[in-house]
């Protein structure tokens, strides 16, 4: 995932300027991994108003709880901390609301965020892709969301969603085949 570069340099200094309460790194926290957390919960979310709501909790827990994070090694960024929170805070939002994305509430505008929108395709073809992203099972979903739309390597996106690398890409593979099947119908 391409991060923009900072005065806390990389992830682990930033994090622990955060956990010391330096103003400057949680303001810089935010604006690194806001657009990447964002992408991510919209296309789970399919609304921007809830997309925006989502990402506002994912962000209010993750400083809440940046003093607890710890790096027990190089494996578990912080990237896929702030992630599964992202996760179960979408899951959360579901399971409060009870219902399903109806297929024509997500507008080609409203995809565009993650920059994989081509200009040229047509809404049609944007809607045949968020439905057929909605008929995939949640893991394969959130797998290629994960990857795609929040534009994480494998390795974060199996640690953001807590299962082994090869799990991931085997999630990824049968997903995106899927996806490819049912656009051509």
């Amino acid at each position: 995932m391409a991060i923009a570069a900072d005065a806390f340099g990389d992830e682990r200094a930033l994090v622990l300027a955060c956990q010391a309460g330096h103003d400057a790194a949680l303001a810089s926290f935010y604006e690194r991994f806001f657009s990447p957390v964002y992408r991510y919960v919209l296309a789970s979310a399919g609304r921007r108003e809830d997309a925006e709501d989502i990402a506002a909790e994912v962000f209010v827990k993750a400083l809440r709880g940046i003093g607890r994070f710890r790096f027990e090694d190089d494996s578990k960024p912080v990237t896929a901390w702030l992630f599964r929170i992202a996760r179960n805070e979408v899951a959360d939002h579901f399971r409060r609301a009870r219902r399903r994305i109806a297929p024509s509430s997500l507008s080609a505008q409203q995809i565009e965020p993650s920059g994989r929108y081509d200009p040229l395709e047509t809404k049609d073809s944007v809607m045949d892709l968020a439905r057929a992203l909605r008929g995939l099972p949640g893991a394969q979903r959130d797998a290629i969301l994960l990857r795609l739309a929040a534009g994480l390597s494998t390795r974060q996106t199996a640690e953001a969603m807590g299962k082994p690398e090869g799990t991931v890409r085997s999630l990824l593979h049968h997903g995106i085949k899927a996806v490819r099947a049912a656009m051509e119908r």
